[in-house]
Formats: structure tokens, sequence, C-alpha cells
């Protein structure tokens, strides 16, 4: 997980989770989602959920506070052991950063 600096908190502004792993280029699609988001919530935190294989396509977008990635080998070509594994971290990371709202981009 990778965290960038976060507005402050204390106001009404949402944390947003969105969640995107998909390929680089249905990423790189969905840039200018991040975009609106940013525009529509200034100061909320916002994190993306996103494939640590294509992480580098949007490392730098500064309409992103935070990453968390999600270890899609093991989700895809690991064995049942591991993807299960993986989907509980992945649970229990998101239901203690406690978002407001949340955005499923998949097949955006």
């Amino acid at each position: 997980m990778m965290n960038r600096a976060l507005p402050p908190a204390g106001g009404p502004d949402p944390k947003i989770l969105m969640i995107k792993l998909g390929a680089v280029g249905d990423l790189v699609m969905a840039s200018a989602f991040f975009e609106g988001v940013r525009q529509n919530f200034p100061r909320s935190r916002v994190a993306l959920l996103v494939s640590n294989r294509i992480l580098h396509t949007v490392k730098e977008n500064p309409h992103i506070d935070q990453f968390i990635l999600a270890d899609t080998d093991a989700i895809y070509k690991s064995g049942w052991l591991s993807r299960l594994r993986e989907v509980f971290r992945l649970i229990t990371l998101l239901r203690k950063q406690k978002f407001d709202q949340v955005f499923v981009l998949h097949w955006a």
C-alpha cells in the first residue's frame, strides 16, 4: 500500500475508494474519471485499489491520494488457498479504511 499526503480530517468530505483491477489500457481510460472525482470532491481522501502489476501506469496521478495494491497473480493465477488469502487480506484492509463511497470501475 502506498500513501500520499492526505487532506485534513474532520470535515464532511467522504473517503472515496475506486476499484480498477483491469488491464493497463482500461486503467488509462479511467483516468478521466479519477480527475472528475477529484473535481467533485476536492477535499476528499481518494484511494484506488489497483493491481500491483499495473500500478506504474497511475502512480503519479495527482488525483489519487492512496494506492491499495492487489496481488492479481495470487488472485488469478495461484491455487485456491493463495486466492483466498489475498481476498481476505483485501477485505480486512478495506474494512479498516471505512470508506464512505465506492466506485467499481469494472468494464468502465
